[in-house]
């Protein structure tokens, strides 16, 4: 049996019932805009890099990395340029919420957009109840889980929404022990084995 190094500050995350513990970097093709602030999600085989900011604006481009041929490519521009955003994926399309509007922090977006990878598209859908930026927002079972953020005051938040992703439509959905902002989280599907 092979002996495993300790490890510290990685990652874990789990595909096809197998754990993955991440920890080491492979220089990859170089994303053609620096951004910061920005969001990324993994869709199918390919990895959206939506929006963020630079020096004094904030972005509605989109940028797109396949692994398999190490390049990166252009996708459609979002409807609005946004800054420390929400992201994730449901039924095969990717859906952005929230985030600032503006370089000074002033302009809280209250928006919900989707983008459907097979129409090439955004469009519009239901807004949060409570507009935030610097939010967590995973999905499970066709519905997407915001946690937390900033709202325009710059107060953090302890609520939980969720969208429902075939009705396109948002509820409360409890709130957090803490209130929470610039928070991340994830949905880690573990083997049955692993779960008493």
């Amino acid at each position: 049996m092979k002996e495993l190094a300790t490890r510290l500050y990685c990652s874990v995350t789990s595909l096809n019932e197998e754990l993955y513990v991440i920890d080491e970097w492979m220089k990859v093709a170089s994303i053609r805009t620096g951004r910061a602030a920005h969001c990324a999600v993994a869709i199918g085989n390919l990895i959206y890099v939506l929006g963020g900011c630079v020096t004094s604006i904030c972005l509605n481009s989109v940028e797109c990395f396949d692994p398999s041929s190490d390049q990166w490519t252009d996708k459609p521009c979002m409807t609005y340029g946004w800054k420390f955003a929400g992201v994730a994926t449901s039924c095969g399309r990717i859906f952005v919420v929230g985030g600032f509007g503006d370089m000074e922090f002033n302009t809280l977006h209250a928006n919900c957009e989707m983008f459907d990878p097979v129409l090439n598209q955004w469009s519009l859908v239901s807004c949060p109840i409570m507009p935030r930026a610097a939010c967590a927002m995973v999905s499970f079972n066709d519905h997407l889980y915001l946690f937390g953020g900033e709202d325009a005051n710059w107060s953090k938040l302890a609520s939980v929404e969720r969208y429902d992703v075939q009705n396109d439509k948002w509820e409360l959905f409890g709130t957090m022990p803490d209130k929470l902002a610039c928070v991340q989280a994830s949905v880690l599907l573990l083997p049955k084995k692993y779960i008493l």
